[in-house]
């Protein structure tokens, strides 16, 4: 299992209402590690069909990211994923300290 980089745009969607929801850009070329999810993350996200969920790392300075926020591919960098495919961030990411550098991690859903 390899992680590969990408490159996205970060949208925050906004409103109660579903119906009347609105998605404004919060961060542009964001740089990410991103690999579909294992069998145990799987396990955890019954609901959701097999090979739709990802989990990523965000290794840029960003500072969070929400459930329901949109991930959009703008450079996919010899990665499987193409240039506007659009990922659902699913349930609560956390921050992560490695060596200094504040990271964020979480799983997003193939939209």
């Amino acid at each position: 299992m390899n992680f590969t980089n990408v490159l996205v745009d970060v949208y925050r969607m906004s409103g109660s209402n579903p119906a009347d929801k609105t998605r404004s850009l919060y961060a542009e070329g964001v740089s990410l590690l991103m690999v579909p999810a294992s069998t145990e993350t799987q396990a955890f996200y019954a609901d959701v069909p097999v090979g739709q969920l990802q989990s990523f790392l965000i290794t840029d300075q960003v500072d969070d990211i929400k459930q329901d926020d949109i991930l959009k591919v703008v450079d996919p960098m010899d990665s499987v994923y193409a240039v506007d495919d659009e990922f659902i961030v699913n349930g609560r990411s956390k921050r992560t300290m490695l060596l200094g550098n504040r990271l964020i991690e979480g799983v997003c859903i193939s939209k």
